[in-house]
């Protein structure tokens, strides 16, 4: 007969005592921070759980003592060098240190889409260094800050939509396509579709084929005119993006019809984000 291990209930005693630390640290989270958790998957260890609830208990302790303050002062209030003093031969290397200080001071500037040296330089040091933030003394805490955020670009987020879609749609993928369209589509006579019935239409079409092939696009056109504001402040704003596609489509015997044409995509933009509520497609009749 094989002797039991003698470390096998200590191991197990070792375990049951974690995770009931664990639980009393819950308890203490929901009790000081109303905090709210959802079931731990088994194949997570006590240990790491542990790990994972410090952090967050570490943090809700540091939100707590949070102070308003400006970028400014976080970053040492630098004069920095006006850009208009700046040779055009060195602003990207003194842009460069602008960036070395704001990560040496543990914070980040980040640009979505591309933009001259000359704007990034303004940002980070002519707007960015007004702006108030909170200061969290959390050792590690990185501050980031995207250029996006303070300056939205609506083209450019429309054009990402499409793309996404188009992907989707060349890929026959109808969570990818579904999740940028609005709750409710505009169809030709004005009447409204619902998402899910959407889904329901684009998931017939897409089973009608065994795949697509040779794709490709190009987007033309991206226009968008800004309406008022939402009484909570968040911009809004329609528009459209229009261009060309083409790809054939493979029949379930084989063969494969071609398919091209102009698209056009209309978008509306609110709550910081923008869905596409119409599109006029090759090979796609409402």
């Amino acid at each position: 007969m094989i002797p039991e291990d003698p470390q096998l209930p200590n191991e197990q005693d070792d375990e049951e005592a974690l995770r009931l630390e664990n639980d009393i640290l819950k308890l203490k989270m929901q009790a000081e921070f109303g905090a709210q958790f959802d079931e731990i998957a088994k194949d997570v260890s006590p240990e790491l759980e542990q790990q994972f609830l410090k952090q967050v208990y570490d943090f809700e302790k540091a939100w707590e003592k949070q102070e308003i303050t400006t970028v400014s002062k976080l970053l040492g209030n630098p004069n920095f060098i006006p850009i208009n003093a700046i040779a055009a031969a060195d602003l990207d290397s003194e842009y460069q240190k602008v960036l070395d200080l704001y990560e040496e001071k543990g914070m980040s500037v980040d640009f979505t889409n591309e933009y001259p040296t000359s704007v990034k330089y303004r940002f980070a040091t002519e707007e960015l260094p007004l702006h108030e933030t909170m200061l969290v003394n959390m050792p590690g805490m990185m501050l980031g800050f995207i250029y996006e955020e303070f300056h939205p670009n609506h083209a450019s987020d429309m054009e990402e939509k499409v793309k996404t879609f188009l992907e989707g749609w060349f890929d026959r993928d109808i969570e990818k396509c579904t999740g940028i369209v609005s709750k409710q589509f505009i169809l030709d006579n004005g009447q409204l579709l619902p998402q899910e019935s959407f889904k329901v239409k684009l998931q017939q079409l897409f089973d009608s084929y065994n795949a697509f092939e040779e794709t490709d696009y190009f987007i033309s056109e991206t226009s968008y005119e800004k309406q008022e504001a939402d009484a909570e402040g968040d911009e809004l704003a329609l528009g459209y993006v229009e261009g060309g596609m083409r790809w054939k489509a493979v029949l379930e015997n084989g063969e494969t019809l071609p398919v091209s044409g102009p698209f056009k995509f209309y978008l509306e933009l609110g709550y910081g984000d923008c869905s596409i509520m119409y599109f006029v497609l090759p090979g796609w009749k409402w």
